[in-house]
């Protein structure tokens, strides 16, 4: 019988806390074990995955006769799947275990359930990896990937809630009885009272997450606020907001529309978190992007202190400060208008 080893680059490099899925999946189908890159001769075959394209892999590892790579670190939106038979098989969940301490930061490995009811998504957003998908397709049942002994479940969907089986995935995932979260948010444009209220009475785990990724769509997504913050303000969670940022442009008008974003959440109590496309270091307004990230994505400070307040933590010559008092002196009308705002008001 052949020996199968795997690496994860990802992990490897420390670049994430969560576990490769299709690695899994090859490795509950293969028997195999996660491995280092010294150890690929001692093994029949190696396969080699990675999410992120920042993941480093050593160049001469390519040229090992008997490893296979894939995953959207390597090919983004044109990474090959596994065939049939792996995709649908139940994923290794104890491949991880000999490598991972038993922490709560590290609890995805130990007693999470990893999966997808369906994939795909019909938006086609060209920052996206599913940007030449046409439309969300259900992928599999619950019992192909939940271990009854987890004690929770993480979606990696694309898009549930453009599923035209979306109501059924739903109440199946009621019926196990754990809780669940849709790790990649949901699509706030999708969300209508009958959707928002079996979110609401599920066991839905950690903060519910949406995006406005476009301030164009403010219009379209306002609306959808005022449909949630009816059924949010029944229950003790918090809505996260994704925000994607420097991806249009990374001009003035780019740093505008993210505080305008902002403000807006502000108004509905909704947690900002702020992603930088990969444009934003090439910005003239670097320091910017940098310090509003830094406000935003530190839910404890972003409700307690304005963006001025935030800054002003700082002693005078860290960059915080010094970014704040240079884009104020070139642009006093917009630090008018957004450097005080408050969270909630």
């Amino acid at each position: 019988m052949s020996e199968i080893g795997i690496i994860d680059a990802d992990f490897l490099n420390s670049n994430t806390r969560f576990p490769n899925l299709a690695l899994m999946k090859i490795s509950g189908y293969y028997d195999s074990e996660l491995i280092q890159y010294d150890n690929i001769p001692q093994y029949d075959h190696v396969y080699l995955s990675k999410v992120f394209e920042s993941t480093h892999v050593p160049e001469d590892v390519f040229q090992k006769s008997n490893l296979t790579y894939g995953g959207t670190g390597f090919y983004f939106d044109n990474a090959e799947p596994l065939p049939a038979e792996i995709e649908h098989c139940t994923p290794d969940y104890t491949l991880y275990h000999d490598y991972v301490d038993k922490k709560p930061a590290t609890k995805y490995y130990f007693d999470t359930s990893v999966g997808f009811t369906t994939r795909g998504c019909f938006r086609q957003c060209k920052f996206c990896v599913n940007r030449n998908k046409t439309k969300s397709v259900k992928w599999s049942e619950l019992d192909e990937f939940v271990n009854p002994e987890h004690k929770r479940i993480v979606l990696l969907d694309d898009n549930i809630l453009a599923c035209k089986d979306r109501m059924q995935i739903l109440h199946d995932l009621i019926d196990c009885d754990k809780p669940f979260e849709y790790k990649q948010g949901l699509d706030i444009r999708l969300i209508n009272n009958e959707i928002a209220k079996i979110l609401i009475e599920s066991k839905y785990y950690k903060d519910f997450v949406f995006a406005f990724d476009d301030y164009a769509n403010k219009d379209l997504i306002i609306p959808k606020f005022d449909l949630w913050t009816d059924y949010e303000s029944s229950i003790g969670k918090n809505t996260k907001i994704y925000l994607l940022c420097a991806y249009k442009s990374i001009d003035l008008q780019d740093i505008c529309e993210l505080f305008e974003r902002i403000r807006i959440l502000f108004r509905y109590k909704f947690l900002p978190y702020v992603m930088r496309y990969k444009n934003w270091e090439n910005s003239e307004y670097r320091g910017m992007y940098i310090t509003i990230t830094r406000w935003c994505n530190q839910p404890s400070l972003v409700k307690k202190k304005s963006f001025r307040e935030f800054c002003q933590m700082f002693p005078d010559h860290y960059a915080p400060n010094r970014y704040l008092r240079e884009f104020e002196n070139q642009h006093p009308e917009i630090a008018a208008k957004y450097f005080d705002m408050r969270f909630g008001e």
